[in-house]
């Protein structure tokens, strides 16, 4: 329901119950006031059991509409605090996994695959369509570089599954934000040779999600 539909007819709702005993009241004792106490002591019993229990009821509902409206903001606070820390850390993650493909990998390149080493990145990377990331796949995870690697993109799963498990759309922006963040800074192809790496490592025994290898994508 529209919130101004919903608010008018709260209030019309609340007028009418106040007004209704009133003029059940004249309609049916109609007639000039009357002077005797022991009359206006009836009526006070009258109008004061009506209206305690609509008063009562009003109250009620106003404190259930608070306390709606206060979880409602304490998880609004709690979701955007959530997605500014994911968002950071992201990109803290992303910034970490970068720095090692760009500086280090190399190097383990060419001792696995005989790559020379003064590659540029963007030559690299190209390395990696050619070779469905055999880099990865021949390399030990326990290099301290291979263990860098290893590290931050579980980090980075970790994100990127919290957020997946929320249907919220704010949830759902912040992934798809995350997921095109990552494409653009490594490349499709370095994202899915890094997944496949991992996965091929730790997939079975931690039940990793893929987001970069084709029929897993996330929709």
């Amino acid at each position: 329901m529209i919130p101004k539909v919903r608010n008018a007819l709260f209030f019309w709702s609340i007028v009418f119950l106040l007004i209704a005993p009133l003029l059940m009241y004249f309609r049916q004792f109609h007639g000039p006031l009357s002077s005797d106490p022991d009359d206006w002591a009836k009526a006070g019993d009258f109008f004061g059991g009506i209206y305690s229990v609509v008063i009562g009821g009003l109250t009620l509902t106003i404190l259930v509409n608070q306390a709606t409206m206060q979880q409602r903001l304490e998880k609004f606070q709690y979701d955007q605090n959530y997605l500014v820390r994911a968002r950071s850390d992201v990109e803290y993650y992303l910034d970490r996994l970068y720095e090692d493909i760009k500086l280090e990998l190399p190097k383990i390149a060419r001792n696995a695959l005989n790559i020379d080493p003064e590659h540029r990145l963007n030559d690299f990377l190209n390395f990696f369509d050619q070779t469905s990331g055999k880099v990865f796949q021949q390399t030990n995870v326990s290099s301290g570089v291979s263990g860098r690697i290893f590290s931050s993109w579980l980090a980075l799963h970790a994100i990127l599954v919290a957020l997946r498990e929320s249907k919220e759309t704010a949830y759902e922006q912040e992934l798809t934000f995350a997921l095109t963040k990552i494409h653009s800074r490594l490349s499709y192809s370095t994202a899915k040779a890094v997944e496949q790496f991992v996965s091929q490592i730790a997939g079975d025994r931690l039940g990793l999600k893929l987001f970069f290898t084709k029929g897993e994508e996330t929709k």
